[in-house]
């Protein structure tokens, strides 16, 4: 229930505009790097393995926000992967001088069963959770709608694909800074 409600609160704060943190150049590959690591200790005894690779990019916002993005993205995937799967961070610079601005591309593949069509949609709604043969109660359905919130507040999209075979994409854009 504690989490419930943090998780309501962090979304109405950031659908109001209320920032508690100031604005900061953040290497994005780096913020990758630190939040695989922290999700690979929190779930040790998994089995599932993490890599942070691509560009080192740079992104403007909180760091911590950066970090909450990351962090729920690469736990989501975590959640769907089997025992020894890998999830995979990838930080990619996209845009050029004479096409779109520069933007940062940040994705988290898993190696799981892929997101359903019929619910691909909805996997970044409030308080959608789909979790088959899981506990609907143990998930509040809010990490991936306060990366949406968080994402979007920002002027960057997200968005979900699935993987040839087997396994989802959730991909994060960004607006780039030209300091990384």
């Amino acid at each position: 229930m504690e989490r419930l409600i943090s998780g309501v609160r962090e979304v109405s704060l950031l659908d109001s505009g209320v920032e508690s943190e100031a604005d900061d150049v953040v290497d994005v590959l780096e913020a990758a790097e630190r939040a695989a690591e922290a999700v690979h200790l929190s779930r040790s005894g998994w089995g599932v393995r993490f890599v942070a690779e691509g560009a080192h990019a740079a992104v403007r916002m909180p760091p911590g926000r950066l970090a909450q993005v990351i962090a729920n993205l690469v736990e989501n995937a975590a959640d769907f992967s089997p025992p020894g799967g890998l999830v995979r961070i990838q930080v990619e610079r996209g845009g050029s001088a004479a096409g779109p601005a520069p933007e940062v591309v940040l994705s988290v593949t898993d190696e799981g069963p892929g997101i359903p069509a019929d619910v691909i949609g909805r996997i970044f709604d409030r308080f959608f959770s789909f979790r088959p043969g899981e506990e609907a109660k143990s998930h509040s359905g809010l990490g991936l709608a306060i990366v949406k919130a968080i994402v979007e507040g920002r002027g960057g999209s997200v968005r979900a694909g699935n993987l040839p075979g087997r396994g989802a994409r959730l991909e994060v854009r960004l607006a780039a800074t030209g300091d990384g």
